[in-house]
């Protein structure tokens, strides 16, 4: 998944929001995140409640019986909205579960030996050493009679 960085400014309000939200163990990054998904599924949700509500007032135009009431109307909108908010929850929660490592198995099988490589280029020549230590004397040579 590709990340982007976003940069904002926080007005009073939300950097206490902000703040009350990593208190709870997270860090900056994870709360954004989280708000901003939130704010989309609570957005979906109105969407969606002002579509339900449109297609009910509209229904007896398209050959429906009756109107729905909007006590029933709202009802049943609850009752969504209640499974959807639980649905959320749970979700959240499985994928904070995902995102923790689990036990390591077992160590595998050693891999095959790989090839040998290409031999390298031969080193520079190195420096000259220090001079040796003087010789012991040697024999003295013959003297010709």
């Amino acid at each position: 998944m590709a990340s982007r960085i976003v940069r904002a400014r926080l007005d009073e309000m939300s950097e206490r929001a902000l703040g009350t939200l990593m208190r709870e163990g997270r860090n900056e990054s994870e709360t954004v995140r989280d708000a901003l998904v939130e704010a989309v599924d609570d957005a979906l949700v109105l969407l969606a409640i002002a579509t339900v509500l449109s297609a009910s007032m509209l229904a007896p135009a398209f050959g429906a019986p009756k109107a729905v009431s909007a006590a029933t109307l709202a009802s049943k909108v609850a009752t969504a909205l209640k499974l959807s908010k639980a649905a959320n929850k749970n979700a959240k929660r499985a994928l904070t579960r995902a995102r923790q490592p689990g036990a390591g198995g077992p160590a595998g099988e050693r891999g095959a030996t790989g090839a040998t490589g290409a031999k390298g280029d031969n080193g520079a020549q190195g420096a000259t050493g220090p001079a040796g230590a003087a010789g012991a004397a040697g024999a003295p040579s013959p003297t010709p009679a």
